[in-house]
């Protein structure tokens, strides 16, 4: 079974298996619980995301204390 960033990358472009593995070895598998935040605010981002299965809201608080969605995953 084709793994799923292997997957939507393949819908690009053609890979060898050596690339699929070069590409693989960056990344590895996280499992996070409903609510968990995976910044907080003000930080800066130090990894890329891929969701697998789940969801992922990106949110905002502005001034008035509003909570604002950007993206939903």
């Amino acid at each position: 079974m084709q793994h799923p960033i292997i997957k939507v990358v393949s819908r690009f472009v053609a890979l060898l298996p050596r690339e699929e593995a070069f590409i693989l070895s960056y990344f590895t598998k996280q499992h996070y619980k409903r609510n968990e935040m995976l910044m907080k605010e003000g930080a800066m981002a130090q990894h890329i995301f891929f969701v697998v299965q789940g969801g992922l809201q990106q949110f905002y608080v502005d001034d008035n204390g509003v909570e604002h969605t950007c993206n939903f995953i």
